[in-house]
């Protein structure tokens, strides 16, 4: 279910929010501890660096996108890295790992949501590009009794199994917006942090815009997919 969450997006045309909330959100891969981080090939390294991959959400009630900040492309080449090995009679054995570079392109990120017509659209990069069109995510979530205070805001906990992965969310009601970073909505207020087994979405700024603000609408100049037909292609693909 991790394919579900890795996406690229590039956008056209243009909608305008008569009053909008900014947010910025650094989104951070947690797979790995600390020992499996250092032994990663330094190509590879990028993926789990912390906070580097920053992304910005502008919402209001009715329309919002998501989408990176500029990423520093690095450590674009192959690398080999090598691995010394204890045998059980105590031998050692040198082991040489090539590893191909790090698609910076999985980490860029356009999201459109209209709640109007209850419609996202993405383009979505996974060994090639996918145009997306379906329904906003359903989350189903669960409101837990328990709080915490996240930049200044009072945040409630939820939680959502509906696909294979338990979600945590934490949402502010003093921010009424039931939106949130990436496909994550529907609850009674702006979520600021968002916790799966792999994947952690914290806000660290909060801005409130008077002004209008332009925000381009994907054109999907292709053939488009629902998640379910694209997730059906996929595992197709790889059997």
């Amino acid at each position: 279910m991790k394919k579900f969450f890795l996406i690229i997006y590039t956008i056209c045309g243009t909608f305008c929010f008569s009053q909008s909330v900014e947010i910025k959100y650094f989104e951070n891969e947690i797979n790995l501890n600390s020992v499996e981080f250092k032994e990663l090939p330094k190509n590879l390294q990028i993926i789990y660096e912390p906070n580097f991959y920053s992304y910005k959400l502008i919402t209001d009630e009715n329309q919002s996108s998501y989408l990176n900040e500029k990423i520093q492309k690095k450590f674009e080449t192959e690398e080999v890295s090598e691995t010394t090995l204890i045998t059980e009679n105590g031998d050692t054995i040198k082991k040489f790992i090539k590893s191909a570079p790090f698609d910076i392109k999985t980490k860029e990120k356009f999201i459109f949501k209209d709640f109007n017509k209850n419609k996202i659209y993405e383009e979505l990069f996974l060994d090639e590009k996918f145009n997306v069109y379906d329904d906003i995510v359903e989350w189903n979530w669960e409101i837990l009794n328990e709080t915490e205070i996240f930049l200044g805001y009072k945040c409630k906990k939820a939680k959502s199994n509906s696909y294979g992965n338990e979600v945590i969310a934490w949402f502010t009601e003093d921010i009424p917006i039931a939106n949130g970073p990436a496909r994550f909505n529907g609850l009674p207020g702006l979520i600021l942090k968002i916790k799966l087994s792999f994947l952690e979405i914290n806000a660290y700024e909060v801005k409130f815009k008077k002004e209008k603000i332009k925000v381009e609408q994907p054109v999907l100049d292709k053939k488009t997919f629902t998640y379910a037909e694209l997730m059906r292609k996929v595992n197709s693909s790889s059997k």
